[in-house]
């Protein structure tokens, strides 16, 4: 496990430096070892899980990266419960992954949800919540927006 862990600072590491497929190849190694090592429900293995998507989103692979954002959320539910942190922290991630693939209701409510939590667990005032109190406002704005297109509005400019 000691090792793992050295490979996902690595790979934060080359995510950092911008080798994101570096990081990619090496996420996926991890998450696949540690899958075997510590099981598909360990906190490790969900949190590779989480850097894998994060990745994969960064290389504009948003299909891929909401399944396994969507994946890693459902199964923190199960193992953390409903009101952990972590939970949150998805929510806000199956969010703007979400919004990368113009599903902007489900990004809303995910990361209206995700803020509430954090907020509850953090307070309204914690790092945390503000960024994800930024991102709510973002997800509102740009489903105002969509739904100002669909209208034939002229484009909301944020």
């Amino acid at each position: 496990p000691s090792v793992l862990r050295h490979m996902t600072n690595m790979g934060n590491a080359l995510q950092s430096l911008g080798r994101k497929q570096e990081a990619r190849e090496l996420r996926e190694g991890v998450l696949s070892a540690q899958k075997s090592v510590l099981g598909k429900k360990h906190p490790d293995t969900l949190l590779s899980m989480n850097n894998l998507a994060n990745t994969l989103e960064s290389l504009g692979e948003s299909r891929e990266a909401y399944k396994l954002h969507s994946q890693c959320l459902q199964l923190r539910k199960k193992v953390l419960g409903e009101d952990h942190i972590t939970v949150f922290n998805s929510m806000l991630n199956l969010g703007l992954s979400s919004g990368s693939l113009d599903k902007v209701d489900e990004q809303v409510e995910l990361t209206q949800g995700a803020y509430d939590g954090m907020c509850k667990i953090l307070g309204p005032d914690h790092p945390k919540t503000k960024v994800c109190a930024a991102n709510l406002e973002v997800a509102i704005l740009q489903r105002q927006s969509q739904r100002a297109a669909v209208m034939g509005w002229p484009p909301i400019s944020f």
